[in-house]
C-alpha cells in the first residue's frame, strides 16, 4: 500500500465510517503491546492521531464484511500446510464464486489466509444478527471463530505483520 492514510479513508468513506485501527508490536521484552483502539475519522485532526495512521497494522471488521480466517494447526489435520491451505481455500472460493459477491483473498503474512467477503446487506443488520450470520457461515467452512465480532481486529491489507514483519499482500480478488 502506498499510501496506509488514504487507503484508509478509502475503505471509510465506501463501506465504513466507524472502523477502528491500532497498532500492535512486541516490545524489547517480548511482550504483545496495542495502542488503542481508535476511529479512523477521530484521528484526522492530530498530528499525533495522523501519525498512528501511517503507522496502524490492524483494523476492526467493517460492519459489511465476512472475514474466513484460515490457519493452519497441525493437530486439527494430518495434511501438511500446503495442502491444507490449498483445501480451504478451494472450498471457500467455490463457495463464493457461486454466489457471485466479490471478496479479496491475502496471505496474511503470518501463518495463514484471509478471505474478506463484502456484503452490504450485512451493515443493515443489528449488530447481534450480523454477528450471528457471521459465526454460522464462519463455523460451517471451519474458519477462526473470533472473527465474526465486530470489535475483533484484523491485521490491515498491506501493511507488517506485528510478529513477523512480513506485508499482509493479495493473492486473489473477485
Amino acid at each position: 500500500m502506498k499510501d496506509k492514510q488514504a487507503y484508509l479513508q478509502y475503505i471509510c468513506n465506501k463501506y465504513d465510517s466507524t472502523i477502528k485501527v491500532a497498532k500492535s508490536f512486541k516490545n524489547k521484552v517480548g511482550d504483545h503491546i496495542w495502542t488503542r483502539h481508535s476511529k479512523v475519522i477521530d484521528l484526522w485532526s492530530t498530528e499525533d492521531g495522523l501519525w498512528l495512521l501511517k503507522h496502524v497494522n490492524h483494523r476492526s471488521i467493517m460492519k459489511c464484511e465476512l472475514i474466513f480466517d484460515i490457519e493452519y494447526e497441525f493437530k486439527d489435520t494430518i495434511f501438511p500446510p500446503n495442502h491444507y491451505y490449498g483445501f480451504k481455500l478451494d472450498q471457500i472460493y467455490t463457495a463464493l464464486d457461486k454466489t457471485g459477491l466479490p471478496y479479496k483473498s491475502y496471505s496474511t503474512g503470518s501463518r495463514g489466509y484471509h478471505v474478506h467477503v463484502f456484503i452490504r446487506k450485512l451493515a443493515y443488520l443489528r449488530r447481534r444478527t450480523r454477528e450471528q450470520l457471521r459465526e454460522t457461515v464462519i463455523d460451517e467452512f471451519g474458519c477462526d471463530m473470533q472473527k465474526y465480532n465486530d470489535k475483533c481486529m484484523i491485521a490491515l491489507e498491506d501493511a507488517p505483520h506485528w510478529k513477523t514483519g512480513n506485508l499482509k499482500t493479495l493473492i486473489r480478488e473477485r
